[in-house]
């Protein structure tokens, strides 16, 4: 009877295994979440859409569901958007910002997600890992969120930071809300070493 157990088990995770190849739970709603959003001709590029978000996150210890979420809302999985502001690609970098997390192709998916989530972790880290104000500095810049000690009361951050996480709390399952109180209380330890004077020009 164990015996038999045993090799049902093994048949079961074996099929779980083959239907996600490999993936863990995190990596196949990420997987998913990609496939239902990317369309048309770049449904071709979906692997290495995929596979620039997981590898990127890795490497930079972000939550590769917080990273598609953005995407989403950024361009849309649209490779080459550009904003009228001048942003591009999937991550929607200024040229400026990429060439300081070391993009070589803003076009390029990998070289364009790698640099978003580079930049996404200095923002992680500029906030101590509070997700809301790391999302309102991507959004609006450090420099902003210095100056209004928070989320800066733009309608366009605000809108931003809520469809974010609106989508990330929904779609997989997180529960970030926005802790500006505590935030305010730590901001003077947490961005001493930064300079106003550079952090609006992207210094994250």
């Amino acid at each position: 009877m164990k015996k038999i157990l045993l090799v049902i088990m093994f048949i079961l995770s074996a099929v779980t295994f083959s239907n996600n190849n490999g993936r863990s739970d995190v990596e196949q709603r990420v997987y998913d979440f990609i496939k239902s959003r990317v369309t048309g001709p770049a449904k071709l590029d979906m692997e290495e859409i995929y596979e620039a978000v997981i590898n990127s996150s890795k490497e930079f210890d972000v939550d590769p569901q917080l990273v598609v979420a953005i995407i989403h809302h950024e361009s849309g999985f649209d490779q080459f958007a550009e904003s009228p502001a001048g942003a591009i690609g999937f991550m929607q970098l200024m040229p400026g910002t990429a060439k300081s997390m070391g993009v070589k192709d803003i076009y390029g998916i990998s070289d364009n997600i790698r640099g978003g989530v580079k930049y996404l972790k200095k923002c992680l880290n500029k906030t101590k890992n509070d997700i809301p104000l790391a999302l309102a500095s991507y959004n609006a810049g450090l420099g902003s969120v210095l100056k209004y000690k928070g989320i800066p009361p733009f309608k366009e951050t605000r809108n931003y930071v809520d469809k974010v996480l609106t989508t990330y709390n929904k779609k997989f399952g997180g529960n970030i809300i926005v802790n500006e109180v505590e935030f305010k209380r730590e901001i003077n330890a947490v961005f001493s070493e930064i300079a106003f004077s550079n952090a609006d020009e992207g210094e994250i």
